[in-house]
């Protein structure tokens, strides 16, 4: 199973017009990385254009059951991540070139402030230390 998050995802909803890669949120099982390998290196990809590197920002509140099925085919299921989730993993990354898709993702989210984003950012992180300036910043970058 692929859990999809990040620029893929926000280019299937169309709120980017490309990505480099497909990223998942879920540990990416040895059968899977090797498939993976071989579509590669068929069609001249990038080892990593599939990968896990979103696993380590997975969010508390990121439940399967609440993701949209992308694909189901054969073994291989691809869930797609709620908006409100992918919102929250930028944030917490909180990396230069999250800021757009921040901005981009904010009205579909549904938070009805920056102080509900916040109460979300720490029931999805519970082990980060609260930062009195987060609502501050969610207003700067959306």
């Amino acid at each position: 199973m692929i859990l999809v998050v990040g620029g893929s995802l926000l280019a299937l909803h169309y709120l980017r017009d490309s990505t480099r890669d497909v990223d998942s949120a879920k540990r990416l099982a040895t059968e899977v990385k090797s498939a993976v390998s071989v579509v590669a290196e068929r069609h001249g990809l990038a080892p990593l254009w599939m990968n896990d590197h979103a696993a380590p920002y997975r969010p508390l509140t990121l439940r399967e059951k609440e993701c949209d099925i992308l694909l189901a085919e054969g073994r291989l299921r691809a869930l797609g991540a709620p908006l409100r989730i992918v919102f929250i993993m930028k944030l917490y990354a909180s990396r230069r070139r999250d800021a757009e898709d921040l901005k981009r993702l904010w009205t579909l989210c549904q938070f009805e402030s920056a102080e509900e984003a916040v109460e979300f950012f720490y029931e999805s992180y519970p082990h980060e230390e609260r930062n009195p300036y987060l609502a501050d910043h969610i207003r700067t970058v959306t």
